[in-house]
């Protein structure tokens, strides 16, 4: 092999490798409003919510626009009522063609099969995913308020049990960062009436980890998929090899 392919295939997996390294993060804040973003590499971030606001052209409110809108929903709504309807007959043929036909029914996934699947995927999830992705609880602001001084009391007494709770519950976990104590805080409002929070939180995963999940989660179903197919062929009835009894020929004279 040539010295310059070698070093354009060792350059290419190295980009693979640096490309399957990065870490995805999802962020969620609240502080009054929800906002939910995608963060890469800290330089590229993609918004989630808030959408952003579309911007109102005067063009869309003429005469031909608002008519135009208003077929469109016309017809969005009359082929949704035919998909139901569709839906519709197509149920009462299954279960027509089940009655008629019972052994069909039996090739149809049981629940204990489904329960299988599910089961299994569960434990995918909690082997692999959960051992990767990375918990960051930057903040917790919590100004405690209720209707009169004395639910604001109880209130505030359950929230800081809860979060204390909660604090030392995250922190037996190596992949879940906790915040300092100076980014914790519960503290009653006498003279508010609403409680106000202010969180974030982020959700980190390498995208290798990501294609790892989905390659497991895939592959087990599928070896569920065979399986099945295999129960199922053993379990049908085997059609008899004997040949069909000849009827008796009559001689004419």
């Amino acid at each position: 092999m040539p010295l310059t392919t070698l070093i354009t295939v060792l350059a290419i997996l190295l980009v693979l490798i640096l490309l399957l390294s990065i870490r995805i993060r999802i962020t969620i804040e609240y502080n009054e409003t929800l906002c939910v973003y995608v963060r890469v590499l800290h330089l590229i971030r993609i918004p989630i919510t808030p959408s952003k606001e579309k911007k109102t052209k005067l063009s869309a409110y003429t005469d031909k626009a608002i008519s135009k809108r208003e077929k469109a929903s016309k017809e969005k709504a009359i082929r949704k009522e035919q998909k139901k309807q569709e839906k519709k007959k197509q149920k009462a043929e299954k279960k027509k063609r089940l009655k008629e036909h019972p052994e069909e029914a039996k090739q149809e996934r049981t629940l204990s099969e489904n329960i299988s699947l599910i089961t299994d995927i569960v434990k995918v999830l909690l082997r692999r995913f959960f051992k990767h992705l990375r918990i960051d609880l930057s903040r917790i602001h919590i100004s405690v308020a209720g209707s009169d001084a004395a639910q604001t009391a109880i209130l505030y007494g359950v929230i800081c049990q809860a979060i204390a709770y909660l604090l030392e519950l995250l922190g037996r976990f190596k992949t879940v960062t906790t915040p300092d104590f100076s980014d914790v805080s519960v503290t009653p409002d006498w003279i508010g009436e609403k409680t106000t929070v202010d969180v974030k939180l982020s959700f980190s995963l390498r995208i290798w980890h990501l294609f790892d999940l989905i390659f497991r989660v895939v592959g087990r179903a599928i070896k569920h998929l065979f399986r099945d197919m295999k129960k199922k062929q053993a379990t049908a009835p085997k059609a008899s090899h004997r040949m069909p009894a000849s009827k008796p020929t009559v001689s004419k004279r």
